[in-house]
């Protein structure tokens, strides 16, 4: 359950940071280029940002453990899986 919960604030925590970004290259955007820029760089950001983002996530959304796995079952998963669920580990480890 704790790895469950720990990867789904890590999910947010990487949905948060992709928002944070847009927000920030659409303020350089209007910046450098004023409003024509903004919208250009919005709609360049909806279409190939939200389908990068949308692809990370699914990533992601694939990686999750179940809820109900043990603790073999998510260290098992861990050896063979992604780097970030070995981190994640190992960082839950650290705290414990």
């Amino acid at each position: 359950m704790e790895a469950w919960v720990a990867h789904q604030q890590y999910i947010r925590r990487f949905n948060m940071a992709m928002v944070a970004l847009l927000v920030i290259g659409l303020v350089l955007a209007g910046a450098v280029g004023g409003p024509r820029m903004v919208g250009i760089f919005f709609l360049v950001e909806l279409v190939a940002g939200g389908l990068l983002v949308g692809m990370a996530n699914v990533a992601l959304l694939l990686g999750t453990p179940p809820i109900n796995a043990t603790e073999e079952e998510i260290r098992a998963a861990a050896v063979a899986g992604p780097k970030w669920l070995k981190r994640l580990v190992a960082k839950l480890d650290v705290q414990a």
